[in-house]
């Protein structure tokens, strides 16, 4: 089906480890951050160098890179 799979509630990096060896390659929780405020997020996202902001993908309804 060519789907991608997120892992949700990492919160350990013993869990992202054994996450990463079954080849899991994406994943969220509190290990990576906390939950912010969208206003929040912006300032995180503003604090990033440009080329890692540019390789940011978000899923949804369907996958969007940032624009740079």
């Amino acid at each position: 089906m060519g789907l991608q799979v997120v892992a949700e509630g990492i919160e350990t990096r013993e869990i992202a480890s054994w996450l990463a060896a079954q080849g899991h390659l994406h994943g969220q929780g509190y290990l990576y951050a906390r939950p912010l405020d969208p206003s929040d997020f912006r300032d995180l996202l503003l604090q990033l160098p440009q080329d890692a902001a540019r390789s940011l993908t978000f899923t949804g309804p369907r996958t969007q890179t940032l624009p740079a």
